[in-house]
């Protein structure tokens, strides 16, 4: 859901400095379905967790992906969770944003950790 309300942010950015823009674009909206299993295997031998993070001018965001693996050998990746922001309408150095979406990823490790304990 993150992309989704990451490009409402940016259109509602747009829109407060006198953009317009078609609410077509949002259709696919509709025909989005999210699946929440997380460790697909009843036997998982080893769980991993990976975190990314990437700043630009324009958004911010950070993502964790949970990696199962059997005994045998059959491994997933799923997406655990996922926060993005749009950047100030004010300026903002992409290194300063760097720091920023560190932060958020901190937060949702924090978070992660909490819900799995």
């Amino acid at each position: 859901m993150g992309p989704i309300l990451l490009k409402l942010a940016i259109k509602s950015q747009t829109k407060t400095l006198g953009v317009h823009w078609d609410p077509t674009e949002l259709e696919f909206i509709n025909n989005i379905k999210v699946n929440r299993c997380i460790l697909p295997f009843p036997d998982v031998k080893v769980i991993e967790l990976h975190r990314f993070c990437d700043a630009s001018e324009v958004d911010f965001g950070a993502v964790a992906y949970c990696k199962s693996q059997t005994p045998d050998g059959d491994a997933a990746i799923k997406m655990v969770t996922s926060k993005s922001r749009v950047t100030l309408l004010t300026k903002v150095v992409v290194p300063r944003l760097e720091l920023y979406v560190s932060v958020l990823l901190i937060k949702l490790i924090q978070r992660i950790k909490t819900a799995l304990r």
